[in-house]
């Protein structure tokens, strides 16, 4: 994972912009010509799905990195995201800085959040998802439970670095499960 240097940019916690482009920009002024080619590509593949999605609401804002962790601010709020989160029912936040690398991390975390979107909306049509993943792992010996009791721990020690109480297992387990098939 590479962090972004937040050092040259201008942030503004109060002002969010809707473009054109169907992306609201939250707390600064999009300059494409100061975007690497992987952030243009991303910013492209997120400009089509917001015209495919119009229930979606992708919105994009520039990470601020303290103590080595990425936060977003949104409505004066500091949210710890490595590269974008799901809220709202239809409200995807994504880290124009998360494009920067060159993994096209950007895109690839649209479409986790896009499943996470999906799961909250038509849960029939995430546990097709689900399904069809897990049958393609199972072709393919992937220790399924592993991954779940992976994401579990992930998530475990998000809440206690966040300083939130960790809720029951059985709730763990179901995030866990959506974290899994998200990141897929």
């Amino acid at each position: 994972r590479t962090w972004s240097d937040t050092s040259k940019k201008t942030f503004d916690t109060n002002e969010s912009k809707a473009a054109d482009d169907g992306i609201i920009y939250e707390g600064f002024e999009l300059h494409e010509d100061g975007l690497t080619d992987i952030q243009k590509a991303s910013l492209a593949g997120i400009r089509t799905l917001a015209k495919m999605s119009p229930s979606l609401e992708f919105h994009v804002y520039q990470s601020i990195v303290e103590n080595g962790r990425k936060y977003a601010v949104v409505n004066g709020k500091k949210i710890y995201t490595p590269n974008g989160f799901f809220r709202n029912g239809n409200e995807i936040y994504l880290d124009i800085n998360a494009g920067k690398g060159t993994m096209g991390a950007m895109l690839y975390t649209a479409s986790h959040e896009v499943v996470h979107f999906i799961a909250e909306n038509s849960f029939e049509d995430f546990q097709a998802l689900a399904d069809f993943l897990f049958e393609h792992y199972g072709e393919n010996n992937v220790p399924v439970d592993a991954l779940i009791r992976r994401e579990i721990d992930k998530l475990k020690r998000g809440y206690k670095a966040e300083d939130k109480a960790v809720p029951d297992e059985k709730v763990l387990y179901m995030k866990a499960y959506e974290e899994m098939v998200a990141n897929a």
